[in-house]
Order: C-alpha cells, then sequence, then structure tokens
C-alpha cells in the first residue's frame, strides 16, 4: 500500500453490519446511534453514502462495504488512501470514487462480485468548497431561494433544490449560470415545506458578523414552533415589529410559516439582557441568578433567588417597570426552562 493518511478513530465494531447469508433480514442503518463528532467529512462521506441509499442496495454491496472498511482499518483508525474521495449504492453495487486512474490500491474490491471502482472528474473538496459559495451567489446575485445543497456522489456534482415559484426566463437564468459548473438543479413545490426547512431559509436571510455570529434586523423578534408534540403539524412564526416589512417576502406562499407582530426587537431585547447582570448584581447587589429570552412571549424572563427581601422586591420592581421583563423568584441556582436565542 501506499500513498496513505490516517483519519480519523471511530467506534468500528458499531459499523458492522451483518450481512452475509442474512437474506430477508433488515440490519440497522449503518450510522445508527454513532455521533456525527467522530467523524471527519472523508469518513463520514463512506458512511452517509450507505445510509442515503440503503433501500437501493442488498446485501452483497452492504458486504462488499464491510470488506472495504476492514480492510482499510488499523484498530481504531481507517487508514485510507489519499486519492479515496468518496462511497455510494448503485443499483446494488458498493462504487468506490477515487481522484485518479491508480486503482491498485482497491485491487481487491474487483474480486467481488458488487464492487467496483471510478475515477471522478471533481474532488469532494472541489465540490465542497464549490457548494459553500453557490448558494450565497444566488441568493444574493440572482435572488434565488435555495432549499438545500448536497454533494451528489453518485453523478459527481452538487444537487441544489430551488422552490419551483420561477418563470421561464428566471430558469433559464440559473441554468445559464451553472452550466460551466457540476450542479443539478432540482425544483421542488414551494407550498409544502417543512417548520425545519422554513427556520433554515431564515437563518440563511441574516448576515454573518466576523466571528461568525448572525448580524439580526432591527425589525426582527425571534421565531417560535406553534404545533402539538409529535404530530408533525408546526408551523414556524417569524416574530417581526414592523407588520409593513417586505424583508421577509420570501416567505409568501408557504403552508407552515407565518409572521406575527411584536413590540420589541431581538436586538433590543438582547441589548437589555446584556445589560442587566452588572446593574443588578454590581451596582444593586441583589440575588441576580440568571435570564434568559422567551421569543415566543416577547420578553426577558429575569430570576431571582426566592431569599430576596421585600425591600429588594420593590428595588426590582422599579428596575423593571419599563422593560419587557417578566419576573420570577426560584430557589434553584439556574432558570428552571432555558429559551433558545
Amino acid at each position: 500500500m501506499k500513498n496513505f493518511t490516517i483519519i480519523v478513530p471511530f467506534l468500528f465494531s458499531l459499523l458492522m453490519i451483518g450481512c452475509a447469508g442474512s437474506q430477508g433480514n433488515d440490519p440497522a442503518r449503518p450510522t445508527d446511534d454513532i455521533p456525527d463528532a467522530v467523524f471527519t467529512e472523508t469518513t463520514k462521506s463512506l458512511l452517509e453514502a450507505a445510509n442515503d441509499t440503503y433501500e437501493a442496495s442488498n446485501d452483497l454491496a452492504l458486504a462488499a462495504r464491510e470488506v472495504f472498511i476492514e480492510h482499510f482499518s488499523r484498530g481504531s483508525y481507517l487508514h485510507l488512501p489519499t486519492n479515496y474521495q468518496g462511497a455510494y449504492f448503485d443499483e446494488g453495487d458498493f462504487v468506490v470514487q477515487v481522484s485518479d486512474n491508480d486503482h491498485s490500491d482497491y485491487d481487491f474490491l474487483y474480486e467481488l462480485e458488487c464492487a467496483r471502482v471510478e475515477t471522478v472528474k471533481h474532488t469532494r473538496k472541489e465540490l465542497e468548497d464549490l457548494r459553500e459559495i453557490l448558494w450565497k451567489i444566488l441568493k444574493d446575485e440572482h435572488g434565488i431561494d435555495v432549499v438545500s445543497n448536497s454533494i451528489d456522489h453518485k453523478n459527481n456534482a452538487i444537487e441544489i433544490e430551488v422552490f419551483d415559484r420561477y418563470t421561464d426566463e428566471k430558469k433559464a437564468e440559473i441554468a445559464s449560470y451553472v452550466e460551466d459548473y457540476p450542479v443539478i438543479i432540482k425544483y421542488v413545490d414551494y407550498h409544502h415545506i417543512t417548520a425545519a426547512e422554513a427556520l433554515d431559509m431564515l437563518y440563511n436571510s441574516f448576515e454573518f458578523k466576523e466571528r461568525g455570529t448572525r448580524n439580526y434586523p432591527d425589525d426582527y423578534a425571534g421565531y417560535y414552533l406553534d404545533g402539538d408534540l409529535g404530530q408533525n403539524n408546526y408551523v414556524l412564526v417569524v416574530m417581526i415589529t414592523d407588520e409593513n416589512s417586505t424583508r421577509y417576502d420570501f416567505f409568501k406562499g408557504y403552508e407552515n410559516v407565518r409572521l406575527e407582530t411584536a413590540e420589541y426587537s431581538l436586538n433590543e431585547m438582547r441589548k437589555i439582557l446584556i445589560e442587566m447582570p452588572s446593574e443588578l448584581m454590581k451596582e444593586l447587589g441583589l440575588p441576580y441568578m440568571g435570564a434568559q429570552i422567551n421569543m415566543q412571549q416577547n420578553i426577558i424572563e429575569l430570576t431571582f433567588a426566592d431569599t430576596c427581601t421585600d425591600e429588594q422586591k420593590a428595588i426590582i420592581d422599579e428596575y423593571v417597570k419599563d422593560k419587557p421583563v417578566a419576573v420570577g423568584y426560584d430557589p434553584k441556582s439556574y432558570p428552571e426552562v432555558q429559551t433558545a436565542v
């Protein structure tokens, strides 16, 4: 073997699936119950391939995948060739992708019935880098709402899902822009969008600061999910302070999204949240325990120890009377409920 690199330690024993002679059984999916954090993107590509196309595979292809992993494992490490780019299942075959015509490190696969090696034009890193910038260019320069973008290993391309809400002229513009890239455009029904997909669109519409934090618009007051637990009927409710704002027009026509007006923006509440600990603890000496933003109620929930005296409570009431704050007293050392911001 040559040109090898150590990739990442991982739970090898959990990856082994009993496939030989298991026709008729339904083995667990390869990535079930394995934390994503233990994999690099290179290693995950192999596991995701098996997971994404599991139903299209058969026992022999899964067995070929086991042979592949066993061949390149060194204890708890995968020791993959540097030209390895990914893998996928194709109509019962386990297919390994490499970046050049040197397949010698994979000769053992040619002895198997349903495994093969193919040379790809575009490396995984090239596709990852392109995927990172394409959605932003389509959004910012072409005004396109991208639902998702992912790597299509089988076609060695990026698959970009776009809502089917554009004219033929606009679609021709999109096609013209991506024609020189390894890109597949897929149009999907924009009326049927999950709350999670809508939330992704919302957060993708915000600009990023230098350190990766989001820069929220001054008319944005947060969001919450409205629905019944376990019923898969959630609606994304976006809170805004200006009912005439056109900033969120990209949500028009979606079934699982609605806008509601609120008095205070998220930026206003965050400013208060940042200032309060210093004022309450250092200046007033109160037994302050914590605070959090409740976006659904459009308030800050402020928690003090229940040892507060009546005099201290009067000071607190005076402090919060003109602020979007609800006060609670708790014997614990932390707020009972946490609300994500």
